[in-house]
């Protein structure tokens, strides 16, 4: 079993969810940077 695997979903904002073998979620939450400036991070833990 993998440790983690992770899901991205395109376009618009940029979703990563990263699942861990003990079932913890972690979600990153990624802006579209279409201005050019640099896309926020919100990590969101679920255990």
């Amino acid at each position: 079993m993998p440790w983690a695997w992770a899901s991205v979903e395109l376009p618009g904002s940029s979703n990563v969810m990263i699942t861990t073998a003990r079932g913890i979620q972690v979600v990153f939450m990624l802006p579209s940077s279409e201005r050019g400036a640099p896309a926020s991070v919100v990590l969101a833990v679920h255990g």
